[in-house]
C-alpha cells in the first residue's frame, strides 16, 4: 500500500472503531450471564423476543464493513495476548 492509499483509507475513529465495539461486548456478555434470569421473569416467548431485538441493534450499529475489522482486532488481541 502507497502513502496515498494509506492517507485515503477511511479510519473508523474513537467511536466507530473503540467505544462502540467495546460496548457491544460488554453488554454482549452481561446479557449472556442474565439470559436464564431474564427468561425466567418474560418467559420463553418474551426471551427469544428480548435476544431478537439485540441481534437487530448488533446488525444495525456494526453493519457488515465494521464487523470484519472489528473480528480481526479481536482475532490479533486473543492470538498475541
Amino acid at each position: 500500500m502507497t502513502e496515498a492509499q494509506a492517507a485515503q483509507a477511511k479510519k473508523f475513529g474513537y467511536f466507530g472503531g473503540v467505544f462502540t465495539p467495546s460496548v457491544l461486548t460488554i453488554l454482549g456478555v452481561i446479557m449472556y450471564l442474565r439470559l436464564p434470569w431474564v427468561v425466567g421473569n418474560a418467559g420463553l416467548l418474551g426471551g427469544w423476543l428480548i435476544i431478537l431485538v439485540a441481534i437487530l441493534f448488533t446488525i444495525d450499529v456494526l453493519g457488515e464493513r465494521r464487523a470484519v475489522p472489528y473480528t480481526e482486532a479481536l482475532s490479533a488481541i486473543a492470538r498475541d495476548g
